[in-house]
């Protein structure tokens, strides 16, 4: 019993370990998109890439732009955060649970 828990607390510390990977690059691309959305905000001219071809555009709009992609980043950042807790929530309980088993035996 205790070598299943022990196989389950395995699966959720490899679980958060995913977690953390991915809020890392979300991290850096919520960095990147404000560094963006700053340049932006004191340039006259804005270009900005579709598909092979760079092309000019107003620099408001692009920053909309921008901060709708910040404001997803920051939300799926968000739901990382819950993910996270709600693992290492049970992967407390279950190290406890674990903990109480062997010492009973």
């Amino acid at each position: 019993m205790a070598s299943d828990k022990v196989q389950q607390l395995q699966l959720l510390q490899h679980n958060i370990q995913n977690i953390n990977a991915q809020q890392q690059l979300l991290y850096n691309q919520a960095l990147e998109l404000e560094s963006a959305v700053r340049e932006l905000g004191i340039s006259k001219k804005a270009y900005k890439i579709i598909g092979s071809l760079m092309i000019e555009d107003a620099p408001e709009k692009i920053i909309q732009e921008l901060n709708n992609k910040l404001e997803m980043v920051n939300l799926r950042l968000k739901s990382f955060n819950e993910s996270e807790e709600k693992l290492k929530k049970n992967i407390d309980l279950l190290q406890k649970d674990v903990i109480k088993e062997l010492k009973v035996k």
